[in-house]
This record gives C-alpha cells, sequence and structure tokens, in this order.
C-alpha cells in the first residue's frame, strides 16, 4: 500500500513537470467523449425512443401492399369501414398533414398542421394540457365543427403560455375557429420530426383542402392510418380480418363504378393486401431515412473514441522527466534505484497502473459533466421540430 501511495505522488508530479502533454490528452479525451455523448443522445431520440403516448407496443401502421410496394395512403370512406366494422382493434386513427396560415395572438404565420379523426387523443391515450381535446363529437358534421387545438411549443409562442385564448376564436386560413385546448409539452404527434402547431377535425376537410369530396370519395387516397390492437390479438390475425374487411368494402364499390373502371381495378385487387407495420414509434419515417447514417457515425465515433483511449495511453510521460519509459529501457536504474523490495517489472506494472487510474478518473468525470449538462437544446428537441419534408402524411415505403 505505501508503494502504491508512493506512485500516485510520483504520477502527479510528473503530470506537473508536463503541463501541456496533460492538457492535450484531456482535451483529446473530451473531444473524444463528447462526440460520443452527443451522437448516442440523437441515435437514441430517433432510433429507440417510443411515440410518447399509452402503451406504444400496442400501435401498428395500417397500409395496403401491392405489386409496387408498400402504400401509407387510405380514402376517408375505407378509413370508416375499418374504424367501425373491424373486431381486431380498439381503435383506428387517421391524419392528414397540410399547411395553415394562422392569426392569433397579434401575429400572422404560416405554420404546419394537421386534420385527425375525432377519436386521435382518445386512441393515444393523450390527455391536455390546458382545456380539452377532440372528441369524436367534434367530428361528425362535414364543415361543421370549427374548433382547433394548439400545440404546446405554438402555444408558447403565440400566446406567451396565456391560458386566456382557450374558448377563445383565432384564423385559420381566414376562417374563425375556436381553440379548446393545449397538448401536452411532450407530445408531438404520431411523426416524429413533424411536431404540427394546430390540429382540426379530419370532417373541417371540406372547408380546408381540395377537392370538396375527399370525404366521401373512394379513389381519392389521402390519409394515413395508425390502429391500436385489442389485447391478445396478434398482428397477424390484425392483418387477415382487416384485409377480409377491405376486400368485401371494395367490391361494394366497385359495383357502382362503371364496367370498364372497374375491371381494369379488379385486375390489381388481387395483389392488394392490407399490411402492417410495428406503430410504437410511429409512422417512422425519419427512423427509415436516418438509421443507416446514424449507425454508421456511432460505430465511427466508437472507433475515434478507442484510438483516442489507445494514443493517450501511448502518450502518458515517462516519469521523472526521462525520455524513454524505464521498463522499456531494460528496467532502468531509475526504476531500480527506487524499487525497494519489488522487482523492476513489477515496478513498471505499478506505475501504469497508477497512471492509468487517473485518466479513467478523468474520462469518468468528462462524461459525468457531458451528460448532466446537455448543450440546449437538446438533440431530441431538434430531431422533434425538424422537418426535412414538406408534408411527412403522404409517402409510399
Amino acid at each position: 500500500m505505501p508503494e502504491l501511495l508512493r506512485d500516485l505522488r510520483l504520477t502527479v508530479r510528473n503530470w506537473g513537470r508536463n503541463p501541456l502533454f496533460v492538457l492535450v490528452a484531456i482535451l483529446t479525451l473530451a473531444l473524444g467523449i463528447g462526440a460520443n455523448t452527443a451522437l448516442f443522445t440523437l441515435t437514441n431520440a430517433v432510433l429507440l425512443k417510443h411515440l410518447p403516448v399509452k402503451n406504444p407496443q400496442d400501435l401498428v401502421v395500417v397500409g395496403a401492399r401491392d405489386a409496387d410496394g408498400f402504400a401509407g395512403e387510405f380514402s376517408y370512406p375505407m378509413y370508416r369501414t375499418l374504424r367501425d366494422a373491424n373486431t381486431v382493434f380498439s381503435g383506428v386513427i387517421a391524419r392528414y398533414g397540410t399547411n395553415f396560415s394562422v392569426s392569433a395572438g397579434g401575429t400572422a404565420e404560416h405554420v404546419y398542421g394537421e386534420m385527425v379523426t375525432g377519436n386521435y387523443y382518445q386512441v393515444l391515450g393523450v390527455q391536455p394540457y390546458i382545456g380539452r381535446l377532440l372528441d369524436p363529437n367534434d367530428d361528425r358534421v362535414p364543415g361543421g365543427h370549427p374548433v382547433v387545438v394548439l400545440s404546446y411549443g405554438f402555444w408558447q409562442r403565440a400566446f406567451g403560455a396565456d391560458r386566456s385564448p382557450i374558448g377563445k376564436e383565432i384564423l385559420l386560413n381566414g376562417r374563425p375557429m375556436t381553440v379548446l385546448g393545449v397538448t401536452p409539452p411532450e407530445f408531438y404527434g404520431a411523426e416524429m420530426g413533424a411536431n404540427p402547431a394546430v390540429r382540426v377535425p379530419m370532417t373541417m376537410a371540406a372547408v380546408f383542402t381540395q377537392p370538396a369530396n375527399r370525404l366521401s370519395s373512394w379513389r381519392h387516397r389521402w390519409i394515413t392510418l395508425l390502429a391500436r390492437l385489442k389485447p391478445g390479438v396478434s398482428a397477424h390475425q390484425g392483418r387477415a380480418a382487416s384485409d377480409v374487411l377491405c376486400h368485401q368494402a371494395l367490391e361494394e364499390e366497385l359495383a357502382h363504378e362503371p364496367p370498364a373502371a372497374a375491371q381494369r381495378f379488379r385486375k390489381n385487387l388481387g395483389t392488394w393486401h392490407i399490411d402492417f407495420r410495428p406503430g410504437a414509434q410511429g409512422f417512422g419515417r425519419m427512423q427509415r431515412m436516418l438509421a443507416m447514417p446514424l449507425r454508421m457515425l456511432l460505430g465511427v465515433t466508437a472507433l475515434v473514441l478507442l484510438i483516442t483511449c489507445a494514443k493517450t495511453c501511448c502518450w502518458r510521460a515517462p516519469p521523472n522527466g526521462s525520455r524513454k519509459w524505464p521498463c522499456v529501457s531494460r528496467w532502468g536504474p531509475a526504476v531500480q534505484g527506487s524499487s525497494g523490495n519489488s522487482s523492476p517489472r513489477a515496478r513498471c506494472w505499478r506505475w501504469l497502473a497508477a497512471g492509468s487510474a487517473f485518466w479513467r478518473l478523468f474520462g469518468c468525470c468528462q462524461l459525468c459533466c457531458s451528460s448532466c449538462h446537455p448543450t440546449p437544446p437538446s438533440a431530441e428537441t431538434c430531431v422533434r421540430t425538424w422537418q426535412p419534408w414538406p408534408s411527412p402524411c403522404s409517402y409510399r415505403w
């Protein structure tokens, strides 16, 4: 034990004789650890975290697979068929993203928003921050429900966290809309990176979008669906039941189409089937787009940190300011003269272990500092508010 304490004191004295070396080594470790911490924070926010909703593992993205691949859009009549006649879902929601011109709080701006079905918040299990959220009674009559729910970020930005706008009107595309409530700060929706500022009932599509018959046309596929499976129902069972239901609905619709158009569609109907994808992370377009680049960057930064640690071990200053390590120069007199009863080899390894202990201590301190004091805004916040596409609601995989 006395020899170990003597080695630790010797390490500290040698560092004091080589301050430039110590500073370069600490900064190198700090850069390596900081880069890995920042990238893992981003990777965790994009690839690992689930939606901030109730039981996200029960959610599935509903789509259709045909000869061209996986398509995520459905018509509104098809959504109503799945919602009302299914026996495998506890709830099915639909959404459509678009841009709105909003006049609120004495300012006017263009924002990204969504049209959602009345059961949207109920199925996801989201509770209001203030006021109330949409419910099925707010989504019955086409064009007859001029109400809006604000996101927490937009409410903070437009009204400065003032609670008085609840129950009052704002203008969306020049139309007066009554503010019902505000969503919780952690809720960004069903698509990471979208973070809509406002949400209105789906039936308001009759006045906010063209063509006006979107709510009644089977041919117009424009909304994306997310469903929650009932307890005990597997994804395979849900897929089979939904496929039968949708084919029956399509056959009924084709009976009202012109014979030529119906015959052309029936040729492709045999390859058209309902398919599911995991919905714990929502629709997941950002995850699919960034998964490979993030994994590659994470691997590169981990390799850089490994090289940094190896280089730091090689850079440690030799004792007593000499140019060579005693253990390299045949266990030279510098070690033998102060080794006591220990052999030169044991003395050298103990000296190396003492230096390594200090480097580990510095590394742990840097890691704790980087994790406890993240640079605002956090990576997760940046991901939530980033919109690399104009409208993340209509796409094919």
